[in-house]
């Protein structure tokens, strides 16, 4: 494609359009009619593109446009008993699949007068306790009762790596009297 294409970003994705000379009329101004020909599998000759298509076999529906957009939206979470380590893993989805984490969350509470220990959160790219940590971070809290701490991040697109599990977990237990909480969201593409 020549390096004057244009990109037309729709709400699941984007869709290349080769140069606006190739869409063109006899005035070389682009047409509808062409742009849109080319959105639903045609090549600028105005035959199907197989090459751009899914579930080809010819005649007058063809197959769908391949794109690229979510395969898997997902949301988990983990809130297991009092002193016990929140942790949750979103497992390797195959072969030339990644995860891309959208938001997270980490939640820990003192329901006595025990003190509680420092706890560190760890994202990772890969299992529990052994992949690579993505952000670390503290959530502590005093020896209250009622007393919460909350690690909250939002609107990120972080891309793990293909066929690798992507993990969220505080580091361990934060004592006696503490509840954890760890919450993941995101949605699976193709690498």
């Amino acid at each position: 494609m020549a390096r004057n294409d244009a990109l037309l970003i729709g709400p699941d994705g984007g869709v290349l359009l080769p140069a606006a000379a190739a869409l063109a009329d006899g005035t070389a101004n682009p047409t509808l009619s062409k742009i849109a020909a080319y959105l639903m599998g045609r090549n600028t000759d105005g035959d199907w593109d197989t090459a751009r298509l899914v579930g080809t076999g010819g005649g007058t529906n063809p197959g769908v446009l391949k794109a690229a957009r979510p395969l898997d939206t997902w949301a988990i979470y983990h809130e297991p008993a009092a002193n016990t380590t929140a942790t949750i893993t979103r497992v390797a989805a195959g072969a030339g699949i990644r995860h891309v984490c959208t938001g997270l969350l980490a939640v820990v509470t003192n329901t006595g007068l025990a003190s509680p220990g420092a706890v560190r959160v760890y994202f990772r790219d890969g299992a529990s306790g052994a992949g690579t940590i993505l952000l670390a971070t503290y959530c502590n809290i005093q020896a209250l009762t009622g007393e919460m701490a909350t690690v909250t991040i939002t609107g990120c697109q972080i891309q793990g790596t293909a066929n690798t599990a992507m993990t969220f977990e505080f580091s361990g237990a934060g004592g006696a009297s503490t509840l954890e909480l760890v919450a993941m969201f995101g949605y699976d593409i193709t690498a």
